[in-house]
């Protein structure tokens, strides 16, 4: 069964000041890259391409060798999200679940906080994301709680995961 997916970013506006992440800008775009499960021993692939105004992210999603997932990551920066309400980013995507992840480690296998994209319809969405909302996982996995003060305030990196288990192509 092979399934679509698609992630079209265009910006993400991410403070009280209004700045925002403008993936249509070369010099942002060129400091994200992908990291696909073959980092632990799985066969996705992802790729992703600068388009005129936006980052393109697709690929394959395996399931074979315990694979299952791709993503797109930032570079780690002075994000202090402290007083942040809401995130705000327009994306299209299609098929398989998307989630937005706040990054406060290098070291994979430490916690992340998530919030899921809600629309999959492959239509433009510009999309406010409540920071309180980010849930906390630890290698894919919930671990009951939302994000706290200490990770708002720390250096951190925003990355895109396809991550809902299911085997197909993405676009």
């Amino acid at each position: 069964v092979l399934l679509p997916l698609s992630l079209l970013l265009v910006f993400m506006s991410f403070n009280s000041s209004g700045d925002k992440v403008d993936f249509g800008d070369n010099k942002q775009s060129q400091q994200w890259y992908v990291v696909n499960d073959g980092v632990m021993g799985g066969l996705s692939h992802g790729e992703m391409e600068q388009t005129k105004n936006s980052i393109l992210f697709t690929g394959t999603i395996s399931l074979e060798n315990n694979g299952g997932f791709s993503k797109i990551e930032g570079p780690f920066a002075k994000n202090d999200l402290s007083g942040v309400k809401y995130i705000e980013i327009r994306y299209r995507s299609s098929g398989l679940p998307i989630d937005m992840t706040i990054e406060t480690s290098r070291q994979f296998f430490r916690p992340n906080y998530k919030h899921p994209l809600k629309y999959n319809d492959g239509k433009w969405h510009t999309e406010k994301l409540k920071v309180a909302d980010f849930e906390t996982h630890q290698m894919g996995k919930p671990l009951g709680y939302k994000i706290d003060a200490k990770a708002m305030a720390a250096d951190k990196r925003f990355s895109f995961i396809n991550y809902g288990k299911g085997a197909g192509d993405f676009e």
